[in-house]
């Protein structure tokens, strides 16, 4: 429980100290009442009155998430060799240049994900990395109308934006089908309603909160090398993150939402998908699925940033696995048909779209192209059709 957070105080969390968030402009219930006016932290100046990046993923120093890597990274000396921890309020790779991509126009200035109390409900462990104590989460419903049983029996899959539509389907179906689904999202929360629904029907997933906008190579880097040290190999990549603010013309879009939108939906995917690329290979059917949006869709006016990132990502795919041949990992796509998620509710009024379909009625084409049944669509895009 925070301490000392009043007005013009700074929150301690663990003997640590933490300065007020300069995004919580409203107060909140509960002893979690503070404002952001604070000018100066413990006789020194406020560390983001210049509005500049903050340099550490998102969920870096939370108490919500003790230790956010769950899956933890090689030590030091006889263990192995594994980088340092990076010190609070600081990136693995040390200062960073403002002028690279993730920090373009402030993408990785970004407030906690997780609320900080109640932690003991929003964080679920994998078994190899310790428990905490359990209280039920809600249930969600098995995705229909998917026959996968066995079909990634003892495989390790990462699902990158699991708490979204499709990608909390899929995790449960890839559970359902054997795989240990690691789930990668922004929020805790939403997580743990994916974990229980996933650990319901196959084996304990693990969560990873990240968030992709203010992620940098070096986060990947280390999500990778955890991956590895836990399992020693990863056997499936899902790209299921997406960032979509609405339509909107191109000349009136804000430049952020824009950098933000081609960075979320085109490079934090290669970024991942690169750090990814020698543990898929360590597998005889490695696989990185990306699922995109249909381009006649998605080319058409006022889908601005999104929709330059579809038809990137088209390009990719055929590129990349051409590169690494037959042999090495694959890589496809999956264009599913029109959803009912959040992301389509942007776009169409969900009363009157009547095309839209559960995300849950493509599941079972994220499993089979993670498969050893996907080797017919490496380098290709399936077109999936709704059962």
């Amino acid at each position: 429980m925070a301490r000392g957070c009043g007005r013009g105080r700074a929150k301690t969390y663990n003997a640590r100290l933490y300065p007020p968030s300069p995004l919580l402009h409203r107060e909140t219930r509960g002893p979690h009442r503070f404002r952001s006016s604070a000018n100066v932290v413990r006789g020194r100046a406020h560390p983001r009155r210049d509005r500049r990046p903050s340099h550490r993923a998102v969920h870096e120093g939370h108490r919500a998430v003790p230790d956010v890597r769950l899956l933890q990274p090689r030590r030091a000396g006889a263990e192995g060799g594994g980088r340092h921890r990076p010190a609070h309020r600081q990136r693995a790779g040390g200062a960073r240049d403002p002028r690279q991509p993730a920090a373009l126009l402030r993408l990785a200035d970004l407030p906690a994900a997780v609320r900080q109390r109640r932690a003991d409900r929003r964080l679920r462990h994998h078994r190899r990395t310790g428990r905490i104590r359990r209280t039920g989460a809600p249930g969600r419903r098995r995705a229909e109308g998917v026959s996968v049983q066995g079909a990634l029996q003892d495989r390790v899959v990462l699902i990158a934006g699991a708490a979204g539509g499709l990608g909390s389907a899929a995790a449960v179906a890839c559970a359902q089908a054997g795989a240990t689904v690691i789930l990668l999202g922004r929020k805790v929360a939403p997580l743990n309603r994916v974990y229980d629904a996933a650990k319901a029907v196959g084996p304990e997933p693990i969560l990873y909160p990240l968030d992709l906008e203010g992620a940098a190579p070096d986060d990947y880097d280390q999500l990778a090398q955890a991956i590895d040290a836990e399992f020693g190999r990863l056997d499936g990549l899902l790209h299921c993150a997406a960032e979509f603010k609405g339509l909107t013309p191109l000349r009136h879009t804000d430049p952020a939402d824009f950098a933000r939108a081609v960075h979320v939906d085109l490079t934090a995917r290669w970024w991942l998908t690169q750090a990814c690329l020698p543990l898929l290979a360590k597998t005889d059917a490695g696989a990185a699925v990306f699922v995109l949006d249909d381009p006649a869709r998605s080319s058409a006016a006022f889908w601005g940033g999104y929709g330059l990132a579809q038809s990137a990502q088209a390009t990719l795919i055929p590129m990349l696995q051409a590169e690494l041949g037959e042999q090495g990992p694959r890589v496809s796509g999956l264009r599913p048909g029109p959803m009912r998620t959040g992301l389509r509710g942007k776009a169409y009024q969900l009363n009157a779209d009547t095309e839209a379909r559960p995300a849950a009625d493509y599941a079972a084409a994220c499993v089979e192209l993670l498969s050893p049944a996907g080797a017919a669509w490496r380098g290709k895009i399936r077109e999936a059709a709704s059962p």
